[in-house]
């Protein structure tokens, strides 16, 4: 391979990731993504799962929902209900 082959190689490489990064929606993500409230959501066995720690360890979820939207929703207002 030489250096051309190299960068035409990486440069289809670029495109690729951009064009998946582009298309792909929150849903396409299993987590752990941080929320309102220092609460963070982790797809576990297909549903998504709010808890307080970033890796899902907690026990007991404050919160499961089937989609991302729904727990984002739902951080909101436990924040907005919040004393801070």
């Amino acid at each position: 391979m030489n250096d051309e082959d190299l960068a035409r190689e990486l440069a289809h490489l670029h495109a690729d990731t951009t064009a998946g990064i582009k298309a792909a929606t929150p849903d396409d993500m299993n987590g752990p993504i941080v929320l309102a409230n220092g609460m963070w959501a982790n797809l576990w066995h297909g549903v998504w799962r709010v808890t307080a720690d970033r890796d899902g360890a907690e026990t007991i979820g404050r919160f499961v929902a089937p989609t991302l939207d729904e727990c984002r929703h739902w951080a909101g207002a436990e924040l907005r209900d919040s004393k801070h």
